[in-house]
């Protein structure tokens, strides 16, 4: 027995040394990687386009025509391109930025867009501003007018303001309405609010919440009370619009409150401004200045901490946000733990606490977590219970789900009074194009007419606050999540191979 003591010691001590030995190669790797990586980017940073140069000016751009690169079965190739901007976005999420290179570039040999996509790439994950800008010249040249809204900020945050100018127009002549909506905030920033004012009055009609918010604002910089009014009555009291959230109700009640409401707002937005140029540091300073004047500033810096990739700051300031009584920071923090940590009971505490606040966000989340995730034992009617809660709130994607979920139990006619409430109900909380082109699309197929159709969205990634996060949190280091299960699996094998190896050891010896 003595001998099989001894073995046992002697072998669990190989294995603290063998363990030692892995992790120190694995952190010489690591640090192995982070220096080709870095090497890698410089070689990439160091490129021209295509042409040998780096386009200056808009009359430089080439004509040049891809069309060959396009060929066959149209449907095929959509659904191709489809699977490779799901995989990229699934890709960057994990940190593996090195695959979501090769999905896009797998993209932009099915569509045009495949390059536009490659540029913002470039542009959020890589930081390399040079191939960037390749990729949106190319992407405009096939026709992708949204491309001049990214030449034109690249160009402006180089301060070549002319030149960022000249691809505003560009985009602007084209529809493209973030290049609108730069050029008004030109003219804002000019102080020429006339200017400013006659620009967003071209896109008002849009029924887009965030870009009538641009217009209030000019309004409210002006101090014209009788129209931040007017269009606080369209947002709330017309169908359709789009993307109406609790922030820009909150915001606009602000404006038309006291001075000391006024002056939060004020520096909210001036926050925001500058959040939109990425100037984090100073959006900042003035998101916790604003929190002097009303604690919901809370949530706007927590919102600036989150985009810079620091979590836990955010987190924390989401929870101060909460103990002073904002209710929303309850949704955000359930947020937080479900999309960031993945810890789906604190998940399930935050949202039932919003829930109990009454925050219908919360109550949606709260829903699709019961119904995607086996650990709370909750039945598809527990979790459209929810939904129907949130509907009723006038959340607009939880309508969306109740008309799918009423046709799957054959329940069309509950569908139908869904899909109406989707095309005629007034302020509807974050509804969307797609929720309001399916919705007609279903009235549709029961034959009922919904007048014009509203048109398709492209299929693209969205760089919101949640994917930016993700961004600047991997592109600060390795990724940690993988690299711990990576780590785990490796160290489960070992430890079973030794224990296997014991036990058959303990049998022998126990024969003789």
């Amino acid at each position: 027995m003595e001998i099989v003591t001894a073995i046992i010691i002697g072998i669990v001590i190989i294995f603290i040394v063998i363990n030692f030995r892995n992790r120190k190669k694995m952190y010489e790797f690591d640090d192995f990687s982070r220096k080709k990586e870095n090497r890698e980017n410089e070689e990439e940073s160091d490129n021209v386009d295509r042409f040998g140069h780096r386009v200056v000016s808009i009359d430089d751009i080439v004509e040049v025509d891809y069309s060959q690169n396009y060929e066959g079965n149209e449907e095929e190739r959509n659904e191709e391109y489809q699977k490779s901007i799901f995989f990229t976005h699934q890709s960057i999420i994990l940190g593996n930025f090195e695959r979501a290179k090769k999905e896009l570039e797998r993209a932009a040999g099915l569509k045009m867009r495949g390059n536009y996509e490659l540029g913002k790439f470039y542009y959020y994950c890589k930081k390399d501003i040079q191939n960037a800008i390749n990729m949106f010249n190319f992407a405009y040249n096939d026709g992708v007018k949204e491309a001049a809204y990214y030449l034109g900020m690249i160009e402006e945050g180089a301060e070549n303001d002319e030149l960022a100018q000249d691809w505003y127009n560009e985009g602007a002549k084209n529809g493209e309405i973030n290049s609108i909506i730069r050029l008004g905030k030109i003219a804002e920033e000019k102080k020429d609010y006339e200017e400013a004012e006659s620009i967003y009055l071209k896109i008002a009609d849009t029924k887009n919440a965030e870009l009538i918010y641009n217009l209030v604002r000019i309004y409210f910089k002006q101090n014209k009370r009788e129209k931040i009014l007017e269009w606080q009555e369209k947002l709330l009291n017309e169908k359709q619009i789009m993307g109406l959230n609790s922030e820009i109700i909150k915001n606009i009640e602000f404006m038309l409150g006291n001075e000391k409401d006024r002056k939060y707002v004020e520096l909210i937005n001036r926050g925001n401004e500058l959040l939109e140029k990425r100037d984090k540091g100073n959006a900042q300073k003035l998101f916790l200045e604003a929190t002097q004047y009303n604690e919901r500033g809370y949530l706007s810096l927590a919102k600036s901490y989150y985009v810079a990739g620091n979590g836990e700051k955010a987190k924390d300031t989401y929870e101060k946000a909460y103990s002073l009584g904002v209710k929303e920071a309850a949704y955000e923090l359930g947020k937080y733990f479900d999309t960031v940590e993945e810890n789906e009971k604190e998940a399930e505490k935050w949202y039932k606490i919003g829930q109990e606040l009454g925050d219908a966000k919360s109550i949606y989340e709260l829903g699709i977590l019961y119904e995607c995730s086996k650990e709370f034992g909750k039945s598809e009617e527990e979790a459209y219970k929810l939904y129907e809660k949130a509907a009723n709130m006038k959340y607009a994607p939880a309508i969306s789900d109740m008309i799918y979920y009423n046709d799957r139990q054959e329940d069309r006619n509950k569908s139908k009074d869904w899909a109406f409430k989707v095309l005629n109900e007034t302020g509807l909380i974050e509804l969307g194009r797609e929720a309001i082109r399916n919705a007609q699309d279903f009235l549709q197929e029961m034959g009922e007419y919904t007048g014009d159709k509203i048109s398709e969205k492209n299929y693209e990634i969205e760089y919101d606050d949640d994917l930016i996060y993700f961004i600047e949190k991997n592109s600060k280091g390795r990724n940690i999540k993988e690299e711990t299960y990576e780590r785990k699996k490796s160290n489960f094998w070992i430890i079973f191979g030794i224990v296997i190896f014991i036990v058959r050891l303990i049998i022998k010896c126990s024969e003789y």
